[in-house]
């Protein structure tokens, strides 16, 4: 366990568990990472920031500008992990091998 993380047990209905279970096929994660995923895009949704942050004054009810703010965290939450994992890969890369002049 990463030293940003706490674990979190808790009691859900079976069928929503199949669910997420499910849902984390489709998307190839864990259903760990589903969920946390689900729950991200529910603040999102709310305008709040995985770091606690607001997103601006919260002026415009407009659903469609909500679901835009949903998928753009979303995506930059997405290219945040890719990015990590080039960078555990480039490390690992430049481990076996010399730097090019």
């Amino acid at each position: 366990m990463r030293d940003n993380e706490a674990q979190f047990n808790m009691r859900m209905p079976r069928d929503l568990r199949d669910m997420i279970k499910e849902a984390a096929k489709r998307n190839n994660r864990t259903q760990t990472a589903e969920v946390v995923s689900r729950l991200e895009e529910s603040f999102a949704r709310e305008g709040v920031l995985r770091e606690g942050a607001e997103i601006g004054p919260r002026i415009s009810t407009d659903s469609d500008t909500r679901e835009l703010i949903v998928a753009m965290e979303m995506l930059y939450n997405q290219v945040e992990l890719m990015r990590k994992e080039l960078d555990g890969r480039l490390k690992g890369l430049k481990g076996g091998e010399d730097e090019p002049a």
